[in-house]
């Protein structure tokens, strides 16, 4: 999600881990699932649980991964025309068009 604050089970299992490893870092854009990502190894149990159910969830769409989204807003537009986000349809799109010259840089 574009806010970890939003999904109020993740934030309280989380809360901890954010203070510990992800103090510095802004919510939104996905930025602290990113930071708590990156230090998975030392996060708690229960905060882990949660991240990787939120990603699971992330996998079936697109629109939950904000940066992914934004990176790739122009290519799914040109080369995804007429495919409906969700249950991981526009992101197998772009995967199956990952060599095509509309792709961007970022996607």
């Amino acid at each position: 999600a574009d806010n970890y604050l939003l999904d109020a089970p993740l934030a309280a299992a989380c809360a901890e881990d954010v203070e510990q490893h992800c103090a510095g870092v802004v919510p939104g854009q996905g930025r602290v699932h990113e930071c708590l990502r990156d230090n998975s190894a030392k996060l708690t149990a229960e905060c882990k649980l949660a991240e990787v159910a939120a990603e699971a969830e992330e996998v079936e769409d697109i629109r939950l991964k904000p940066q992914l989204l934004e990176a790739c807003e122009v290519a799914g537009a040109e080369l995804c025309t007429g495919i409906k986000p969700g249950n991981g349809r526009l992101l197998e799109c772009l995967l199956g068009k990952v060599e095509a010259p509309e792709m961007g840089e970022g996607c």
